[in-house]
């Protein structure tokens, strides 16, 4: 009876303990603290309106470069981006503007940054931190690195990786997503489902801990019906990592170029 006793403890903890759940917590150890929350202040300028209205954002972006390049999902700070007509007010479109925007450490610690790229079809913009004059640079945490070459199919389990919050610290978490369809045009994109999203501008990973892609908006409009307002269709899907990789390099390169200009 000790025996079969101590077979079934052994397959219980196999089962419990298994690779998929290794390489999660891997996953989480590696790029938890890579996704960091991002602060700023939305302006939208509306026809008609008197005055323009601010209001305050808070979302996620995944450091991408050693140097503390972000990733963030560009409707994050452009809320009209490929609305089409269901954006306009009295036939013209709201103007929007993000100011103020700083990157948020676990200590507390908050680090000016300005955008470098914006890529609305790709839904991404990327953010270079800039420490204020007089003060040491921090430390960015491991980069997420994107590479071209990585795939998955449907059915295909995934992590994402998110923050828990203000309430709780904003501890780094992680959950579980999976492919059900893969979209090749006009660009690939993956349709997920699953119990957990933890918002755009967040890595996926596929479940041997290689980086898949980004969490993004998909957005266009959608065909006008008659006496309705004007409609759109969105959802939330993974932009893949050959694409991540190459909007990356060029935001290192605009970053790169723009800072030299800088006096």
């Amino acid at each position: 009876m000790k025996i079969l006793m101590s077979a079934i403890c052994a397959m219980a903890a196999v089962c419990w303990a298994g690779p998929i759940e290794d390489s999660a917590r891997r996953v989480l150890s590696d790029y938890g603290e890579a996704v960091m929350p991002v602060t700023a202040v939305l302006k939208v300028e509306a026809p008609g309106a008197s005055a323009p209205q601010e209001r305050n954002l808070e979302f996620l972006g995944t450091v991408v470069a050693s140097n503390g390049l972000m990733a963030v999902s560009a409707t994050t700070l452009s809320p009209f981006n490929n609305m089409g007509d269901a954006a306009s007010v009295g036939g013209s479109r709201p103007t929007t503007s993000a100011s103020r925007i700083k990157i948020r450490f676990s200590d507390g610690i908050e680090v000016p940054a300005r955008q470098v790229l914006t890529d609305e079809d790709a839904d991404l913009t990327f953010l270079l931190p800039e420490p204020e004059e007089g003060k040491p640079a921090p430390k960015f945490p491991k980069p997420v690195e994107f590479a071209p070459g990585v795939a998955a199919n449907v059915a295909d389990e995934l992590f994402t990786v998110g923050r828990a919050g203000d309430l709780f610290g904003w501890a780094p978490v992680l959950g579980r997503l999976h492919i059900i369809g893969r979209v090749e045009r006009p660009r690939r994109h993956y349709l997920i489902a699953g119990a957990f999203s933890p918002g755009v501008g967040a890595p996926v990973f596929l479940s041997d801990g290689r980086p898949l892609g980004l969490l993004v908006v998909r957005r266009e409009p959608a065909e006008p019906q008659p006496g309705r307002p004007a409609p759109f269709q969105q959802a939330i899907v993974v932009l893949p990592s050959e694409t991540v990789a190459d909007l990356v390099e060029q935001a290192l390169h605009t970053a790169n170029n723009s800072s030299a200009r800088r006096p």
